[in-house]
């Protein structure tokens, strides 16, 4: 979903996304970033952008787009690392440190699986 707010000094860009889980074939996450950069090719560039959503990621510590991610990096991490490289963007709670349970969205409390959010 894209939605473009006028402002008086400034327009936003809004880009909420649901990216494919990390299970998806690559074909389904393929298809998904190629429509997603399409999308952030036609936001005008003056505009603030906020592009969020559920990423359904995990970037690592140090990552190159916010060096207080958590978790380890994993193939959904390696896209969205690339596009917000590919793109100049970062991950804004990864800028700063934090608690980590401030990072997750959703754990599994069985398997001790964290999703972060990014």
């Amino acid at each position: 979903m894209t939605v473009r707010l006028a402002a008086r000094l400034w327009n936003e860009t809004l880009i909420q996304v649901y990216v494919p889980t990390n299970q998806a074939s690559d074909t389904t996450k393929d298809e998904f970033y190629t429509c997603l950069q399409q999308v952030y090719a036609q936001t005008p560039k003056q505009d603030i952008l906020l592009l969020c959503g559920d990423f359904n990621t995990k970037i690592s510590e140090r990552a190159p787009i916010g060096k207080h991610a958590v978790g380890v990096r994993n193939d959904n991490g390696e896209r969205i690392t690339l596009f917000a490289l590919t793109n100049r963007l970062m991950a804004t709670n990864a800028r700063h440190k934090c608690h980590p349970q401030h990072k997750y969205t959703w754990m599994l409390f069985d398997a001790q699986v964290y999703v972060e959010v990014v």
